[in-house]
């Protein structure tokens, strides 16, 4: 599950440039702290190319909810606990992390509901079965914030995006709250250096399209910036993070 069997296959797979994959939070960053059993070690197993792209999570109510801001939000919960529900893309997913985060700081009783994927979850959203929801809005759900269905509160993130500006972020508002979808390219350990350079280089170059630019940028999504050992920094510290989150929260999956 998240990517967990392909990344498997690509630990044991031979370092010679030809198999690579697509890391992400979840499989790097949020997984090994909540399967023990994972059958490889994000931090050693391979070797990091170049981030792709960055989707910025954003907490989400619907237009229902009577709640325009995030204290709102708080006050509503705090008013009614145990009857705001929130929804997220699966049990132990970011949104889950985010959600309990964001229950023990803020002190308010909220319930999880864990749907498969986004779109279910959106629905459940417009249906008013979750009050609230953390997820890529403006990659899964744009025309839906457009039209007012959806009313975006905080970007959970520690700067605000080219995406929506005006957005104030949780940090802002007095929320430590902090992630991001993110997506990177990465090699089996042990892939010769010029290799990793070399496809880190047509990464950049692919990026710097201006026809991928336009489709990043139509589509809620920052591109990625970091090289390989920017990016080896960058996943060990997301790595030690969501670590951090989990230990905190007690978020177990089955």
């Amino acid at each position: 599950a998240n990517g967990a069997i392909g990344l498997t296959r690509l630990a044991k797979s031979a370092p010679d440039g030809y198999t690579i994959a697509l890391g992400a939070t979840t499989n790097l960053a949020v997984s090994p702290h909540l399967n023990p059993k994972l059958p490889y070690d994000p931090l050693k197993d391979f070797a990091p190319i170049a981030l792709l792209a960055r989707v910025p999570i954003v907490l989400v109510v619907s237009s229902a909810v009577p709640a325009r801001s995030v204290d709102e939000l708080v006050a509503l919960a705090r008013a009614h606990p145990g009857k705001l529900n929130y929804g997220s893309i699966g049990a132990g997913s970011t949104g889950h992390l985010l959600g309990e985060t964001l229950r023990r700081r803020a002190g308010i009783d909220i319930v999880h509901v864990p749907y498969k994927g986004a779109a279910p979850g959106v629905t459940a959203l417009l249906a008013g079965d979750v009050q609230f929801f953390f997820f890529p809005v403006f990659v899964d759900a744009k025309a839906l914030v457009r039209s007012g269905a959806l009313r975006p509160l905080a970007l959970v993130d520690s700067r605000r995006s080219p995406v929506a500006p005006d957005l104030p972020t949780l940090p802002e508002l007095g929320y430590p709250l902090e992630a991001a979808a993110w997506f990177a390219l990465i090699a089996p350990a042990g892939t010769p250096e010029a290799i990793v350079q070399r496809l880190a280089q047509e990464v950049r170059r692919v990026l710097s399209l201006e026809a991928m630019r336009r489709f990043l940028d139509d589509h809620g999504i920052e591109a990625g910036d970091l090289g390989p050992e920017a990016l080896k920094a960058y996943i060990a510290s997301e790595h030690a993070r969501y670590g951090r989150m989990v230990r905190e929260t007690g978020v177990q999956v089955e």
